[in-house]
């Protein structure tokens, strides 16, 4: 679970915020990516959009 406990300050309190930021992205699997993590799908996504829609020899000059 996240944020259980109660943050002694304003800087636990964002360091327990930015862990449990970072568990849900990274760590969680969600049921809406067929479990994968927001993390990997997102990953999967940029590298989809770095690779060239044809090869160089397909483009003309």
């Amino acid at each position: 679970e996240y944020l259980l406990q109660t943050p002694a300050d304003l800087k636990q309190a964002r360091r327990m915020v930015s862990e449990s930021v970072r568990l849900y992205n990274e760590k969680r699997p969600h049921l809406s990516l067929k479990y994968e993590t927001p993390d990997a799908r997102h990953r999967a996504s940029l590298a989809a959009h770095r690779r060239p829609a044809t090869s160089p020899e397909q483009v003309s000059t």
